[in-house]
């Protein structure tokens, strides 16, 4: 009577389905994040040679002044408070918003690639952080551990 070990085979099938389900959790986890940042605000405009205030989609007020670097200025009228979620100013973190495998499929990254996102997150010894990375995860803690499980959400 001969037996034979399938024991390697089943542990790599095991080992690709956790790697998909993972993915589909850092997909799933990313579309939370950019959900949760998607809360707009009004702006002021500054170019180099004016400020324009927006609100609602129109310009309200305009004061001309001219600056010596060039370039387009954002500033936030409504800004987050403290521990809230960060409005969203130009799209640039909400776009930055992305996952990485690593470790053959067997971790997933879930981040941003704008050097300020990690300000935000953490705040700095001047602002109190407006974390949008952790308290996503801890919201959906129960979905992820299931789709890691199952596949779905």
């Amino acid at each position: 009577m001969s037996h034979s070990w399938t024991g390697d085979s089943y542990f790599a099938q095991l080992k690709g389905e956790v790697a998909k389900n993972l993915e589909r959790a850092a997909i799933f986890l990313v579309e939370k994040v950019k959900l949760n940042l998607n809360t707009s605000q009004d702006y002021k405009k500054s170019t180099d040679t004016a400020i324009s205030t927006r609100s609602g989609g129109k310009t309200v007020h305009r004061v001309v002044r001219l600056r010596k670097n060039k370039g387009v200025y954002f500033y936030g009228l409504d800004p987050s408070a403290s521990g809230e979620f960060p409005h969203k100013l130009t799209g640039n973190l909400q776009r930055s918003i992305t996952y990485e495998m690593a470790d053959g499929g067997q971790r997933a990254l879930v981040g941003s690639g704008v050097t300020y996102a990690k300000f935000l997150e953490l705040g700095t010894s001047k602002m109190a952080p407006r974390p949008f990375l952790r308290p996503t995860l801890n919201i959906n803690k129960d979905a992820l551990v299931r789709i890691i499980a199952t596949g779905k959400a």
